[in-house]
């Protein structure tokens, strides 16, 4: 069957949620959408599960000021692509902003089944 993707009209609220903990650092429910050996590939690192990915997040985001900006969502029944920007600057430095765009691609195993990548 294949992977149709749709332009949505708005950010998914689960979408808002993840971007919203890793700028913040405060985790509540958003990584629950993962499986429990979900794969998250940043750059050549491979992190597995999602605690260790909220770990790998406060551990690169904690001197930082970060806000995640979606720009479009094009979902599919097994496939979701992200594309925003990411405006990052350093706590000690706030006024001295950079922003970086960024690409997500989340996979499921299974139609209606949670992320595994």
């Amino acid at each position: 069957m294949p992977n149709t993707l749709t332009l949505l009209d708005r950010t998914p609220d689960w979408i808002e949620a993840l971007c919203r903990e890793i700028d913040t650092l405060k985790f509540a429910s958003a990584f629950d959408t993962f499986t429990p050996d979900a794969i998250l590939a940043f750059g050549v690192k491979q992190i597995t599960g999602a605690s260790a990915m909220q770990a790998f997040f406060v551990k690169i985001d904690t001197p930082l000021n970060i806000d995640h900006r979606i720009l479009e969502v094009w979902d599919g029944d097994m496939t979701t692509f992200v594309r925003g920007e990411a405006e990052m600057a350093k706590k000690a430095e706030p006024n001295t902003k950079v922003t970086a765009p960024f690409m997500w691609l989340f996979r499921r195993d299974a139609l209606g089944g949670r992320f595994s990548r």
